[in-house]
């Protein structure tokens, strides 16, 4: 995990600078999603989740955040060791969290946003169909940092969206 916080071709485009993060930092993190992983799922806020070869390395990190029960929306964040780009294994953990969110915690939207300036996230998206959304609800734009300077690209899919 802190081989990616410390990438800067991974962390660049993130609102949050990773780069002072420590082992420690990482270790409070995994932790952290374990506890809130325990509770029962009515009462969950988020799901951290490794993503993992089939050799039990650790690939990356696919997370369901701010999980909204009132309107069942959910913000989908991904992050990923550069040795796992460009294998099908982001797309592959995104849709299960997704549908995971969908199936099991009742979730009927999950959105992202992306810098606009992160254009491999940005290619990564649209190869597999995600479609940016023009229309952004003032409520999921309330749950992001604004960060001077910066513009962001969103995406949602919805419960009904016949690949999910």
């Amino acid at each position: 995990m802190l081989e990616w916080m410390h990438d800067d071709s991974v962390v660049h485009y993130l609102d949050k600078d990773f780069s002072k993060l420590t082992i420690e930092d990482c270790k409070s993190f995994i932790e952290t999603a374990q506890s809130e992983w325990n509770k029962d799922k009515e009462k969950q806020h988020f799901i951290h989740l490794a993503v993992v070869n089939e050799n039990d390395e650790y690939l990356g990190t696919v997370s369901l955040k701010d999980m909204d029960r009132e309107d069942g929306s959910s913000e989908f964040g991904i992050s990923m060791r550069t040795c796992a780009m460009g294998h099908g294994i982001s797309i592959e953990a995104m849709r299960r969290l997704i549908a995971i969110g969908f199936t099991d915690y009742g979730l009927n939207q999950v959105y992202w946003y992306v810098n606009s300036q992160n254009k491999r996230a940005l290619r990564f998206y649209e190869k597999n169909g995600f479609v940016e959304i023009k229309d952004t609800d003032p409520r999921l734009v309330e749950h992001i940092k604004h960060t001077q300077g910066r513009e962001y690209i969103w995406f949602l899919v919805d419960k009904n969206d016949a690949k999910y």
